[in-house]
Formats: C-alpha cells, sequence, structure tokens
C-alpha cells in the first residue's frame, strides 16, 4: 500500500548560524577560542553545511561526538581541527589518526590504545584530556588528572594538547554546581601545569576559564546551532 510523500522540510538559515557564531566570538575573552559543535549532524540541522559555515564565519574548532563524524567532515573537504567528545573504539582508532582528528582520553585503556595507532601510522597524535569535575559522563576523576597527562606525555607518540571539563548546569548562570566545577577544573589544570608535565598547556584552557563569567561560559565554548536565528 502505498502512503503519500510527507509535507515537512527543514529550512537552515546559514548566515544566522554565521552570525551567531560572531557574537560568540565577540564574547570570547583573548587569546579564547572557538569550537563549534556540529555532533549529530549538527543536531539535525547539516554536520557538513554548518560546519563549513561556522569554520568560514570564524570558529576555529568543529567538535563532534565520534570517529565518523569527523571522518564524514574530512571527507568533505573541511581541513580545521576536529576534536572527537566521545570515546575512541578500537576499531576506529587507526581512522582517527589517518583522518588527523584529536581525540579524547579520559582513562589508561584509551591512552595506550591511541598511542598505538599513531605509532603504527608513524605520527603524532594530539589528544585532549577531558576531566570529569561534576557531569558524572565521562572523565578522568578529580584526583587523578595529573597521573594521565604523565601518562600522555610519557608516549613519544602521543601531544597532550589540551584539558577540558563539561559543566552539568552551563545554561543556569546562578548555579553554585557550575562555580564549584570551575573551581575543581581550575584546580586540576594549575596542577598539570605547576609539576611541568608538558612545556606548556595552550593558554586558551586557562584563559576562557578564569576571564569569562560564568554567565559568558554557559555559552562561549562552543556553538550549538540548536536554533538557527539571529542572537540579538
Amino acid at each position: 500500500m502505498s502512503r503519500p510523500g510527507l509535507l515537512r522540510w527543514a529550512e537552515i538559515d546559514l548566515e544566522a548560524v554565521a552570525h551567531n557564531v560572531g557574537q560568540l566570538l565577540a564574547r570570547l575573552s583573548q587569546g579564547a577560542r572557538l569550537g563549534a559543535v556540529v555532533k549529530a549532524n549538527a543536531y539535525g540541522h547539516g554536520a557538513v553545511d554548518v560546519g563549513r559555515a561556522a569554520v568560514e564565519a570564524g570558529a576555529d574548532w568543529l567538535c563532534v561526538a565520534t570517529v565518523g563524524e569527523g571522518s564524514e567532515l574530512r571527507s568533505a573537504g573541511i581541513d580545521a581541527p576536529i576534536l572527537t567528545m566521545g570515546p575512541t573504539l578500537a576499531a576506529d582508532a587507526d581512522t582517527a589518526v589517518a583522518a588527523e582528528l584529536r581525540c579524547c582520553v579520559f582513562d589508561r585503556q584509551g591512552v595506550l590504545l591511541l598511542a598505538s595507532a599513531a605509532e603504527r601510522a608513524g605520527r603524532t597524535l594530539p589528544v585532549h584530556l577531558k576531566v570529569d569535575t561534576g557531569m558524572a559522563r565521562l572523565g578522568v576523576p578529580v584526583g587523578e588528572t595529573l597521573e594521565l597527562a604523565r601518562q600522555v606525555e610519557s608516549s613519544p607518540w602521543l601531544q597532550l594538547e589540551g584539558l577540558w571539563t563539561h559543566f552539568a548546569e552551563a545554561d543556569d548562570a546562578a548555579s553554585p554546581r557550575t562555580a564549584t566545577q570551575l573551581a575543581r577544573f581550575l584546580a586540576e589544570v594549575d596542577l598539570v601545569r605547576r609539576k611541568d608535565v608538558v612545556q606548556q598547556i595552550p593558554e586558551a584552557v586557562e584563559t576562557r576559564a578564569r576571564s569569562l563569567r560564568l554567565d559568558q561560559a554557559a555559552t562561549a565554548g562552543a556553538a550549538k546551532p540548536t536554533k538557527a536565528k539571529k542572537a540579538s
């Protein structure tokens, strides 16, 4: 039995996406860079088109959930840095290295997996260490960041390019939980720097967290095109 076609569609205004990127860039503190989150097909808006529009508008990075999503952007010709925010599966490690993605690490197993893949490819892989400061999703527990950072730096095939965390209530500027998470994150970053685990953690890691107000931190970290309309 035949069914009539669905008379529904979504019209995505890429000029509005670009405008919103500009609004976010204007709110960043000096030295901070913008990563536009385009995971889950840019929340249904089209990862390739939205990602390209975001980069052309000034976004420095794109962020995705999986290696497959990052590979799709690479196949479309997007050469901006791409961070995979989820775990890297064993079956995807070689692909991640070949596509020159930045990978998230948060445990010893993940570090060893990516180091082996990078060694097989003969190239250094930048990784970003995620700290669980209270989101209770993915991340190395507070107090174990330094140990994992040392493990990353002990591999000649990995480069610790950054540290990051995920605020559980970032949309609530008055949330005491956000303030607690921010304090925990800064303490972990400071510990890694004081122990000279790496020569230099990118200034954006500390600059953004220290100098942005918490109400800005809720939106300055990434541009999510879930509402493709101009921000006032």
